[in-house]
């Protein structure tokens, strides 16, 4: 795995945690297991909640990650 790979797992986790639950319990368990399983644990990451999320600076594969898990 690239390294942006494992740090957008890091980032996609993060915005798992700030979505509404009707819409992340459809993400199943398995695929929240691989993000964990392939997250960077150096790269730090918080979500600026001082924004609108989309206003986020997410690296473009947090985004393809997230579009994947919600069927986008």
């Amino acid at each position: 795995m690239s390294e942006n790979y494992n740090r957008a797992c890091v980032e996609a986790l993060e915005i798992i945690k700030y979505l509404d639950p009707s819409i992340s319990n459809q993400i199943s368990i398995d695929k929240i297991e691989e993000l964990n399983n392939n997250k960077d644990p150096d790269y730090d990451f918080e979500i600026n909640k001082n924004i609108p999320l989309y206003d986020n600076n997410f690296m473009p594969e947090t985004i393809l990650i997230i579009r994947e898990l919600l069927n986008l």
